[in-house]
């Protein structure tokens, strides 16, 4: 029922969504086509639920001014004075509403990001593929591009797990809410998030098995004092658990271990 109730609100508010802001899409249109050229619209295959591809439809804010090389220069140099405000009041995230009522994405739901960052996703990131991917989300009004990749993760995870009709429409809200005062846009001196890497992913894999084992929640922070269950028989299991999952930790060193960081640095050396 409540996937049934989302779809139709989905195709309602995309439908009058497209129709109120016409006139913006249009007048961005010409600007982008006055001060940049063609092509006006970006676009490139994104991962939406269930990792299925799909073209997600931006209008275009950057130009593709290279190096000497031919690579592409840093998102922050080819932003151009128009795609700023463009971006500033999300106009750009507008042309999406189609891909809404394409069935692609939903008003409401985790971002859909590129196709090859599925691959580096944990088994806790995965989760957010488990919803559709939307135009706004949990993530977005918590700080958008001005949060780290474990924050957003974080977010869409949470939202994956308690989404719900009602909390569309707070989120949605909330979006409006951000937009119009410019909250949340991005961290400064960065136009766009940074590229993922898959880098936090070793660390929640630890914080996962370290979880499992001792059947209660823990973080980075967590101390082994802190926790009554975390035995030294509970902490041999972890570091076999760890091996298993390709993370050796030298039994040897088991009396450094006094904290979850202290796993983590183990498990870079």
């Amino acid at each position: 029922m409540q996937r049934t109730l989302k779809r139709a609100f989905d195709i309602c508010g995309a439908a009058t969504g497209l129709i109120i802001f016409s006139p913006v899409l249009i007048w961005t249109a010409y600007r982008i086509n006055k001060e940049m050229g063609r092509p006006i619209f970006y676009n490139r295959e994104r991962a939406g639920e269930g990792g299925k591809p799909f073209k997600l439809y931006k209008f275009r804010t950057m130009t593709d001014a290279r190096d000497k090389n031919g690579n592409l220069l840093p998102d922050a140099e080819r932003i151009t004075p128009i795609g700023q405000k463009i971006r500033s009041s999300s106009r750009d995230e507008l042309p999406q509403l189609l891909n809404v009522l394409l069935g692609d994405m939903s008003l409401v739901g985790p971002r859909p990001l590129l196709l090859d960052y599925v691959p580096l996703y944990s088994e806790e990131q995965r989760k957010r593929l488990g919803v559709p991917q939307g135009i706004t989300g949990w993530a977005q009004i918590h700080g958008r591009n001005a949060t780290t990749w474990e924050e957003r993760f974080k977010n869409d995870v949470w939202y994956a797990d308690n989404w719900s009709f009602w909390l569309d429409i707070k989120i949605i809200l909330a979006t409006v809410s951000k937009v119009l005062k410019h909250e949340g846009i991005s961290a400064e001196g960065e136009a766009t998030m940074p590229r993922f890497t898959g880098e936090i992913n070793m660390t929640n894999k630890i914080i996962n098995i370290i979880q499992e084992i001792l059947e209660t929640d823990v973080n980075e922070q967590t101390r082994v004092d802190s926790c009554p269950n975390w035995t030294s028989l509970k902490m041999l299991q972890i570091i076999m658990a760890l091996e298993e999952e390709g993370i050796a930790i030298p039994i040897e060193k088991m009396a450094q271990i006094h904290s979850v960081a202290d796993l983590i640095r183990l498990s870079e050396n």
